[in-house]
């Protein structure tokens, strides 16, 4: 069931002629090239917005505890409790007298460990 015009060699000669013109000249067909960047997906806009408030944010929160720090540098210095260092706490004789009562206890306690005779005997072992 050939067709008529291949019968004779000539025209099957001129066909696969044909043929390998066609397969020489052939384009590839698939796309080997790297897809088109689109500028608006790598500058990445919103996060850059929102890493500028970020940055101006912080630069907000420096600013204003610099002014706090300069505002307490500029004011004199005063204890922990804002009275002078030499006044006297109103409990201090209740508390040299507990730091006396316990020094009186450790030296007692001191003394007994001192004096008290050894429970067991290296020599034995």
């Amino acid at each position: 069931m050939d067709p008529a015009w291949l019968s004779s060699p000539r025209a099957w000669e001129k066909a696969y002629q044909d043929h390998r013109k066609k397969v020489q000249n052939a384009q590839p067909l698939v796309d080997t090239c790297p897809p088109p960047a689109f500028s608006h997906l790598r500058l990445m806009l919103k996060r850059l917005k929102l890493e500028e408030e970020r940055l101006s944010a912080i630069d907000r929160e420096n600013c204003l505890l610099l002014k706090k720090v300069a505002s307490v540098m500029r004011t004199r210095p005063l204890t922990d409790n804002g009275r002078d260092s030499t006044h006297r706490s109103l409990n201090r004789r209740k508390r040299e007298q507990e730091f006396r009562r316990v020094q009186q206890e450790n030296k007692i306690i001191l003394e007994r460990i001192t004096n008290s005779q050894p429970w067991y005997r290296a020599q034995r072992w």
